[in-house]
């Protein structure tokens, strides 16, 4: 009982995991048919067959394609146990749709490399070729506009033929799927969505595990995988790194308004400690020099008594002066005025006697 348990809650956490994820393509993994990769084939080869390796790298990576990015169960034609099967039940067979027949797919695909050797280097074309087999007719296939090197070939041309097929037997590809198969650059991604692609690359190995003869499948799928992992692991590291950094900067900032607010205090504290100096020290300072100020204070009292009776005195003297100047000025101008001119000592000493009574007021002279 608990074995059935386990069993159905590992069955329901997938499910649930993998509500949110779709894989490379969107159609039900459940529900698969056989498709029979039937034969690949050299055109214009070479005549003691050295080129045929090229056909059977081209067939391999092609079963491969189609069993990460559909959910057909891929037959090959080639493997000895789906061979014997086949000429088992018909050992005559000698077109696609009686070999599919035989192992009961839908769909058969045949392979053609193609080889142009009439202007160095020699150049290649993929040609493939997809039957109906309820129909026995060829309903589509693909057949590459431009050729590629023979390098190129072997690295492009299957990604490219797989892409253009997939269509043809109702699989449509997710975008991540697309990316994958026709490996084209990874674009910039936030750490949400390469977690996401994680689960995706997840679920989709879970699909190709299922499947017979997908070894190779199995390992690409796993390589996407530790690739996707890697990213998950630098934009989570990326992610912590700026957290620190964020961090830092304000540990930093928060440095800076301390040492600022330090600062403050100590010239606040600089400021009040020259205040309480230079008015003695505080309330204490006060009191121990109170006589010192008093004394400070009658002395400064006594020098400004001191000073202002020495500028009285010197403002007498000046006035006695002038008023002496003005005295005499008085005399001369009453003189010219008179026009007299004393005929003897005598009547100049009346004329000064006269002078001094007509002053209405005297400087003790």
């Amino acid at each position: 009982m608990k074995k059935v348990f386990s069993t159905l809650l590992m069955v329901f956490t997938f499910a649930a995991w993998a509500q949110g994820t779709k894989g490379y393509f969107e159609q039900d993994a459940r529900k698969s048919s056989n498709l029979l990769v039937y034969e690949s084939t050299v055109e214009n080869g070479r005549e003691d067959g050295s080129d045929f390796y090229v056909a059977d790298v081209l067939r391999k990576a092609v079963i491969t394609d189609l069993q990460i990015y559909s959910n057909y169960q891929i037959i090959d034609f080639y493997d000895n146990d789906t061979h014997k099967k086949i000429t088992a039940k018909n050992p005559e067979i000698k077109t696609p749709a009686e070999a599919a027949a035989a192992v009961n797919a839908k769909y058969a695909v045949s392979i053609k490399t193609i080889i142009d050797r009439t202007q160095p280097p020699e150049s290649y074309k993929i040609e493939l070729s997809l039957h109906l087999i309820q129909e026995d007719q060829v309903i589509n296939g693909y057949t590459s506009s431009i050729p590629w090197t023979r390098d190129e070939y072997l690295e492009y041309a299957h990604s490219e033929a797989v892409f253009n097929l997939l269509p043809q037997i109702d699989i449509t590809l997710t975008p991540l799927g697309e990316r994958l198969l026709l490996n084209t650059k990874t674009p910039e991604m936030s750490l949400e969505d390469a977690k996401q692609e994680e689960d995706d690359i997840n679920l989709q190995l879970n699909r190709t595990s299922r499947k017979e003869n997908s070894v190779n499948a199995q390992k690409k799928v796993k390589a996407q995988l530790a690739q996707a992992k890697e990213r998950v692991r630098k934009l989570t590291k990326k992610l912590q790194q700026d957290e620190d950094e964020k961090l830092a900067d304000q540990k930093r900032s928060d440095k800076t308004k301390q040492r600022i607010s330090e600062t403050l205090s100590k010239t606040r504290s600089s400021r009040v400690q020259k205040s309480l100096y230079y008015t003695g020290k505080g309330r204490v300072g006060a009191r121990r020099n109170g006589k010192k100020i008093i004394l400070h204070l009658i002395l400064r009292i006594c020098l400004e008594r001191a000073a202002l009776i020495s500028l009285f005195s010197i403002i007498k003297v000046m006035l006695n002066i002038a008023f002496r100047s003005l005295k005499t000025l008085i005399l001369l101008l009453y003189v010219l005025l008179r026009k007299q001119r004393p005929k003897n000592l005598e009547n100049t000493n009346v004329l000064l006697m006269n002078m001094r009574q007509s002053v209405p007021f005297s400087l003790g002279i």
